[in-house]
């Protein structure tokens, strides 16, 4: 078997009985798997990231200030590596305050496919020192 057949087999995720590869079409919405900060934590550092994981590979385009909310609003930036989303604030976070993260059904998986219900999360900073 050559390189590129051998190849083509590795990715086959359903084959024929003539070893043609047949198209599998991902139409599985992501899901939020875990948050950081926990949701419900309390005490959490004014200067944490805030990021999700998602159970696939997602788009980063799709992964913005306007589909990952964060209340009360705070200026920040949001990377993105494979099937994590980071938001780093630009300035430190308030002291004793609750935040609500969203992340909206406009983040999409890299096949296209957008979470299927909006995912919140909740977490308070710690007191001021």
């Amino acid at each position: 078997m050559n390189r590129a057949r051998f190849a083509a087999a590795l990715l086959c995720l359903s084959c024929t009985d003539q070893g043609t590869q047949a198209v599998v079409a991902d139409t599985t919405a992501p899901t939020v798997r875990s948050t950081s900060p926990a949701n419900g934590a309390s005490g959490v550092a004014v200067t944490v990231p805030i990021s999700a994981t998602f159970s696939e590979a997602m788009q980063p385009p799709s992964l913005n200030v306007t589909s990952f909310a964060i209340f009360p609003h705070v200026s920040g930036t949001i990377t993105t590596s494979a099937t994590v989303a980071t938001f780093v604030s630009g300035t430190p976070l308030s002291y004793s305050t609750p935040y609500t993260i969203t992340i909206s059904t406009a983040a999409k998986d890299a096949a296209g496919n957008a979470l299927k219900n909006p995912y919140s999360w909740t977490f308070t900073t710690r007191a001021a020192p």
